[in-house]
């Protein structure tokens, strides 16, 4: 629940380092948790099933519409430095402005080679894991191909155009022009589903759509998201000699 009446969450006479410390998460592991202070009116904390606690604000703008900003990790901040960072934002609602929405229009101005480095560092893959030998191909192919062409353009700006033309320099290597494309693909893609509105939910993905060039069947490569799967099942083998020709 958003405010500090919602079934499930509690207010407290006022946050503090020990009231803090002692919050527990109360919920399904599906459910939001949040412990709300009584003393400054739409500050409080977020605690995750994990255990680990976020501060917030929640608040209401001028238009009605009812909001949630995270202002930052307990631990990394002091419970009065979350009560300082609520009282300046709820001052920003005062004056007739939205907080989070001045957040995400920040983050939709950051470029491709921004986001890319929050992508390589904290991108977890679709089951929750990815391999080194995987984020360093990511790495590999937007180094190579993608940021020299778009790095330095916001990501809402990026075309379909500027995808093709990065498809169409690599004609001549089909396997890495498919593999590209798809990690460009992937950036949007993550870019769009991340919180916090680095790009529009509505926004098209400008990799998405582009034809793959055919591949020699000799030529096959394993795709980003093949690897992981086919290095296990390497390692699960039985045949040293087996694994170390494959693996060469």
């Amino acid at each position: 629940m958003l405010t500090p009446s919602g079934d499930g969450d509690s207010v407290a006479k006022k946050l503090t380092k020990r009231t803090v410390d002692a919050a527990k998460y109360e919920g399904d592991g599906k459910s939001r948790d949040f412990r709300w202070c009584g003393e400054t009116r739409g500050f409080g904390i977020r605690i995750y099933p994990s255990g680990a606690k976020s501060f917030v604000v929640h608040y209401r703008t001028r238009g009605g519409r009812l909001r949630l900003l995270t202002l930052g990790a307990y631990g990394a901040l002091t419970v009065e430095q979350g009560r300082g960072m609520a009282k300046k934002e709820l001052a920003k609602v005062e004056d007739g402005k939205d907080p989070l929405e001045e957040r995400r229009a920040v983050r939709r101005g950051a470029t491709v080679k921004e986001f890319a480095d929050q992508l390589i560092t904290k991108y977890r893959g679709a089951r929750g894991t990815l391999r080194e030998s995987t984020r360093k191909e990511y790495k590999r192919k937007l180094d190579l191909h993608i940021l020299p062409a778009i790095g330095s353009k916001k990501l809402v700006e990026v075309t379909r155009d500027d995808i093709a033309r990065i498809r169409l320099k690599l004609a001549d290597r089909p396997v890495e022009a498919n593999r590209t494309i798809e990690i460009a693909r992937l950036l949007f893609n993550v870019a769009k589903e991340w919180p916090g509105g680095y790009v529009p939910g509505d926004h098209a993905n400008p990799a998405a759509g582009h034809k793959p060039y055919a591949e020699n069947e000799r030529e096959r490569w394993v795709t980003p998201e093949e690897l992981p799967r086919l290095v296990e099942a390497i390692d699960k083998d039985g045949s040293l000699l087996v694994r170390a020709a494959i693996k060469l």
